[in-house]
């Protein structure tokens, strides 16, 4: 009984001392944006991606189904953007949307229109660490909700994928 009291304390403290990643401790670059890179971070309330995803999948065989690997499937970006009084973020996203599209419906070459992302993560210390780096293109800028009876700040949801060749 003692030695489980004992394993139950060292693990208090091992869990107590270790340095737990918190959700908040992250940075997001987007590459070409005109006003810096700490300006767009500033704007960037929080991210949602799927940076592993493994497709499959499942052949039947008598009452067995077996399944499979058979590709990776692209990371998918949900970001949550404040903006600026002079909508900022929303200019560069419209910018953005017309280098890939032109106003004949005709798609621009992946060229004109892929960017750098990158999340860094923010160590205790307050140093950064590179974590992913992936070339994306916009797919969505979602919803924007604007209400005079709620003060706040105005949110939209951003949609990236990443580009594969």
């Amino acid at each position: 009984m003692a030695e489980d009291i004992n394993i139950i304390r060292l693990k208090s403290r091992a869990i107590t001392k270790t340095p737990f990643h918190q959700s908040w401790q992250f940075r997001v670059e987007i590459e070409d944006y005109p006003h810096g890179a700490d300006d767009f971070d500033l704007f960037v309330k929080d991210i949602t991606y799927g940076p592993i995803e493994i497709e499959t999948d499942a052949l039947k065989i008598g009452f067995h189904t077996l399944t499979f690997p058979t590709g990776a499937a692209p990371v998918g970006i949900s970001m949550t953007m404040r903006d600026h009084q002079d909508q900022r973020v929303y200019g560069f996203c419209n910018e953005w949307s017309d280098k890939i599209i032109n106003d004949d419906g005709t798609v621009n070459l992946p060229s004109r229109y892929l960017k750098k992302w990158t999340r860094y993560a923010i160590m205790e210390d307050s140093s950064e660490k590179m974590v992913d780096v992936w070339e994306v293109f916009l797919t969505q800028v979602g919803d924007v909700s604007e209400s005079r009876d709620e003060p706040g700040i105005m949110e939209f949801p951003v949609t990236l994928i990443q580009f594969y060749c």
